[in-house]
């Protein structure tokens, strides 16, 4: 095989490769392409010098005028490659920023997200110990209101027992019987809710 047909073999394989180099399918498998590429650019300036050697010492113009066409095509090769590898470069380091930035806007988002979703559950909860504050606070009120009717009813009854016992002295016993159990159950009764209100509390925070 003559050194042109090798030249020509090469140089077809320097053409897909360098295409390939300028429009990558991914930026991961660029430095493997830039090592071939490399590596044709070699393989032919090792055609060129040996045909240099071989045609040296022949007096065809012909010849002479074509090696000097193919390394002036060489020489045309290796600028095009490094126009190439600034240009890959250029929009790789592009496409790396714009990458970093879509991530940091993605994390700021699903920071924001999550925060969000903090606030909110913190609000529901905040919301939920409102409701719970509300109904213990209406569960006392309930509460002394009723003590205070069945204070008033027992005042009464307490009045009335009184003037019986002043009539029927044997009612004084009965009328203080009902007293300790009128303490009796109102002790009992803020014991419960006190505790209601404990156990309210507690259990919303």
């Amino acid at each position: 095989m003559s050194w042109e047909i090798q030249f020509r073999k090469t140089e077809a394989q320097l053409d897909i490769k360098l295409a390939s180099f300028l429009n990558p399918q991914s930026f991961a498998n660029v430095d493997h392409i830039e090592n071939d590429i490399n590596l044709l650019l070699d393989e032919l300036t090792v055609i060129i010098d040996g045909a240099e050697q071989t045609i040296s010492s022949s007096p065809s113009f012909a010849l002479q005028h074509k090696l000097a066409r193919h390394r002036d095509v060489l020489s045309d090769y290796y600028s095009q490659f490094k126009r190439a590898k600034e240009k890959t470069r250029a929009t790789k380091n592009r496409v790396d920023l714009l990458g970093s930035v879509r991530n940091d806007i993605e994390a700021y988002r699903n920071k924001s997200y999550s925060n969000e979703q903090t606030l909110n559950k913190e609000n529901d909860k905040l919301k939920s110990s409102h409701n719970l504050a509300d109904q213990a606070i209406k569960i006392a009120m309930d509460t002394q209101e009723s003590l205070r009717f069945q204070r008033s009813l027992y005042k009464g009854i307490n009045k009335r027992f009184l003037e019986l016992g002043q009539k029927f002295p044997m009612l004084n016993s009965l009328i203080g019987r009902i007293k300790n159990r009128k303490k009796r159950d109102s002790l009992i009764m803020g014991t419960v809710v006190g505790f209601c209100i404990i156990l309210i509390l507690y259990y919303s925070g």
